[in-house]
């Protein structure tokens, strides 16, 4: 398996997981927010949407223009829109030679402003890596709403709960 292919069959692995993520905040809840320097729940999940974008511009342009949220109706319009671009950059992703996976220097802007160059690999598992870490910052969201935490990496305590019951009956 190339390091190409790991980071597709990761970033297909983690897609459920983070639609899960992304259903257990109902919507009446979006817009709470821990600390006023916090992005409220909604912002988190419009701008873990734009990833998948932002790599489609990456590998159709040579460039990320980092994308401002875009703001969405529901949660059906966020959940549909990221995976139908996640599916674009799967295919896209496919035609990319190791050359453009290795050796390409793509420079990521935001708001203009250029930060850094790095090759396509690299963009790939940042953006995947910062869907991890803001999918960690939405989890700890839950509970303060009265949400039951959605499984993502492994049994939370309301499963463990669960599965203790069934085994005290």
């Amino acid at each position: 398996m190339t390091n190409k292919e790991y980071f597709i069959n990761r970033w297909n692995y983690e897609l459920p997981i983070t639609e899960n993520a992304f259903r257990a905040f109902p919507e009446n809840g979006w817009e709470y927010k821990p600390h006023p320097k916090n992005r409220c729940a909604r912002e988190i999940v419009e701008h873990l949407v734009g990833h998948p974008q932002d790599l489609i511009e990456a590998i159709d342009a040579g460039v990320i223009n980092h994308r401002n949220m875009t703001p969405y109706k529901s949660l059906d319009d966020i959940i549909t829109s990221y995976k139908k671009d996640t599916a674009l950059l799967m295919k896209k992703l496919e035609t990319v030679n190791e050359e453009q996976w290795d050796k390409s220097d793509i420079p990521f802007l935001v708001y203009g402003m250029h930060l850094y160059n790095l090759p396509l690999r690299d963009h790939c598992y940042q953006l995947l890596f910062d869907t991890v870490h803001h999918r960690g910052q939405l989890s700890t969201y839950y509970r303060p709403n009265g949400i039951v935490n959605p499984v993502i990496y492994g049994a939370t305590a309301e499963t463990v709960e669960e599965m203790m019951a069934k085994i005290n009956k």
